[in-house]
């Protein structure tokens, strides 16, 4: 068998078809899906060493495209490492028997969109993550957990049917669905297909349904759906991207935008998912800025992210200021003020790597705006940092071990791409320290209030069809 197709099967198939034996025997996946998601993960690390590259066509000139490449390899990675640690953490918990057939198909699905180069293969993988995300959302079966999955399912749809009716503009002018052939296509065609992926990828307005989903579903279902789904929804626009650079300049000019949006409402949030998921919308527009480096950022993203979640489900509450009263425990509160300081840019992890090389790689009022985002972050996530440790518990289990994997792929990321120069860790520096002093100096001072209109599902909907339209309009000029 040669190296492409035993990546598919590795990647892809066996992971989806395993889910329906996992079904069967919940009990054998407890410990089969660790050992599948390390040999993936292994095994993307591998092919990312071996710096290989292959497109393979299936079924004909017309047929599903796969581009085993650097970003696809990147995502994969992610992929492994996210739900490695989330069935790590599962490990301890009951579950419906289910859960796990469900995580190894997503698991399966996300790999497929990552490595897919062609359009309509993209469609439908990113369309059964979205199922696959309802599913798990309404996994606790609380009332709450399941409006929150049936809002996320019908915003995903409509994005879905904003991206088919693209596929569909692009074969016509193309006879292709090939990712490779959007360098010559109308604005019209390109405006639909990032319009779809955004309400997915959670970006501005269309990424609104991240924050009840987060908010309501279980912890690790909510380090699932920042690691890795709202992924699935970035990863198609980045090669997009790659190739058109109508998608390329407008993804470029709205990500500073979505940066500093996502940290306005996560500075107002006082509960701590809801504030991870709008931590999630502004990363998301750092990601973005620059589409080139954009897998690796989000990568980071989903690993970091993953790792917050998970921390946040071993909380006494979801309550900011509860916990700032009352304090947890040590062996819960360390991840989660680790997790904390990567996000918010501490250098020596990949995320600090990452955001250099976005940040390095702007100028102007981009650069500007970043700047304030990266400030925005560290204020917003000195709430947690000042959640007291209560010296009791100790770092054991599964949690344990889950910990140390999202850690020790941090630290390795930092140091594989990391810039340690003395200027850009003065600067990360400085900004870390600025937002905490700030933090400091206005929390008890001012309590910003914003409003949460746009939340609700038909306004969601709205704002997604006039979102379309102003990429037309501005293509169009």
């Amino acid at each position: 068998m040669n190296i492409p197709v035993t990546l598919l099967v590795l990647f892809v198939f066996l992971p989806l078809s395993g889910g329906g034996l996992l079904f069967l025997f919940p009990e054998r996946g407890r410990k089969i899906l660790p050992m599948l998601f390390m040999v993936n993960s292994i095994l993307a690390g591998y092919m990312i060493y071996l710096g290989f590259e292959e497109r393979v066509v299936f079924s004909g000139s017309f047929g599903v495209e796969i581009a085993f490449d650097g970003p696809g390899f990147i995502l994969t990675l992610m992929n492994g490492i996210v739900f490695l640690a989330v069935s790590l953490s599962l490990a301890d918990r009951p579950f419906p028997p289910i859960t796990l057939s469900l995580i190894s198909m997503l698991h399966g699905t996300a790999n497929a969109v990552f490595i897919s180069n062609d359009l309509f293969n993209v469609f439908v993988c990113v369309d059964l993550a979205g199922i696959l995300g309802f599913l798990l959302i309404r996994m606790g079966r609380k009332p709450r957990q399941v409006w929150s999955a049936v809002k996320y399912l019908l915003t995903a749809n409509v994005g879905m049917i904003f991206y088919l009716l693209g596929c569909l503009q692009v074969y016509t002018h193309t006879g292709s669905f090939s990712i490779s052939t959007l360098g010559d296509v109308p604005p019209v065609a390109v405006a639909l297909l990032l319009t779809g992926l955004s309400v997915k990828g959670g970006i501005l307005a269309m990424g609104l349904w991240l924050p009840e989903a987060h908010g309501e579903a279980e912890a690790e279902i909510s380090a699932l759906l920042s690691g890795v789904i709202v992924k699935v929804g970035l990863a198609p626009m980045f090669r997009i991207a790659s190739v058109s650079s109508l998608a390329h300049g407008f993804l470029s000019f709205i990500g500073p935008i979505a940066a500093i949006w996502g940290v306005c409402y996560a500075m107002a949030e006082k509960d701590l998912k809801k504030m991870l998921a709008y931590s999630t919308l502004s990363q998301v527009g750092f990601a973005i800025s620059v589409p080139a480096l954009g897998p690796f950022y989000a990568a980071s993203h989903g690993v970091a992210k993953a790792w917050l979640f998970l921390s946040a489900g071993r909380m006494p509450g979801k309550s900011i200021e509860y916990l700032q009263n009352k304090g947890v425990e040590i062996s819960s509160w360390l991840p989660l003020i680790l997790g904390s300081l990567v996000i918010a840019g501490m250098p020596g992890f990949a995320l600090y790597s990452a955001k250099g090389l976005i940040m390095s790689s702007q100028e102007g009022w981009k650069l500007a705006l970043l700047y304030l985002a990266s400030l925005g972050t560290a204020i917003y996530y000195s709430k947690l940092l000042f959640i007291p440790p209560l010296r009791q518990g100790k770092l054991t289990g599964r949690s344990g071990s889950s910990d140390l994997i999202l850690l020790g792929a941090l630290i390795a990321g930092g140091y594989r791409v990391g810039s340690y120069g003395i200027s850009q860790i003065f600067s990360s520096l400085s900004l870390l320290l600025s937002g905490i002093a700030l933090y400091l100096l206005l929390r008890e001072r001012v309590t910003p209030l914003l409003p949460y209109w746009q939340e609700e599902i038909d306004h969601i909907l709205g704002l997604t069809l006039l979102f379309c339209l102003l990429i037309w309009g501005v293509f169009a000029l």
